[in-house]
């Protein structure tokens, strides 16, 4: 408990915290905070999936409303966590080799640590995002087969519409602003623990970026089999 607490410092003293953070790499405290923001992704995956409602309009349907059952848990429970561990180590690595090949001092365990700690925020934009969606009404998504529209596209698109109705409206703009947060968090550590010129710490905050919005997602973005 009290390493959590003392990496949560990098919420509202980040200068000071990172500082430290440079001299002792606090994997420990790293890892706690990869465990809390997975299990806090999973807690605000289930309150999502909960205002979604898959219904068969067909005992022929029944069958792949099963299958898309299990796409829909794959999606809300287990892919956030897997997002978060794959971009942190993608953020880890890219940051690092960025550094590297511009002089930076600092070692790969601090960068791990970093990138790891700069998920904190997260801590708070779960619980956010779980409480919006309790407080929004279900949306059914009824399935039917042999339309214009694939299964998948008739549940991805009662999916957007669950975002654009009540609390979850507000998710989009958030994740923004918790993001932005992030990659400050990483911008003031690979300054103080690489000590890197100015473009290659933009570099580094681009390849952070590419890690949160693209690889991570892309690596482990699996869909289900599912009939048309």
């Amino acid at each position: 408990m009290k390493n959590l607490l003392d990496s949560l410092r990098v919420l509202y003293e980040p200068t000071s915290f990172i500082k430290d953070l440079s001299l002792e790499s606090r994997l420990s405290g790293a890892l706690l905070i990869i465990l809390l923001t997975s299990v806090l992704s999973v807690l605000s995956g289930i309150a999502v999936s909960s205002r979604i409602v898959v219904s068969p309009t067909t005992p022929e349907s029944q069958e792949i409303v099963d299958s898309l059952i299990i796409y829909k848990d794959f999606n809300l429970f287990l892919q956030p966590p897997l997002h978060i561990i794959i971009s942190m180590l993608s953020i880890s690595l890219l940051v690092y080799l960025v550094c590297s090949l511009h002089g930076g001092y600092g070692d790969f365990k601090s960068t791990i640590s970093l990138a790891a700690h700069s998920f904190a925020p997260r801590i708070i934009s779960y619980p956010v995002e779980a409480i919006y969606a309790f407080l929004t009404p279900e949306i059914v998504i009824p399935i039917t087969t042999g339309g214009n529209l694939t299964v998948l596209q008739q549940f991805n698109e009662g999916v957007r519409l669950l975002y654009t109705r009540g609390f979850l409206r507000a998710v989009i703009p958030l994740d923004i602003v918790f993001m932005f947060w992030q990659l400050i968090i990483i911008w003031l550590g690979v300054k103080e623990i690489h000590k890197v010129k100015t473009s290659a710490l933009i570099l580094a905050v681009l390849a952070s970026l590419l890690s949160l919005r693209v690889l991570g997602f892309k690596l482990f973005n699996i869909n289900c089999r599912l009939p048309s």
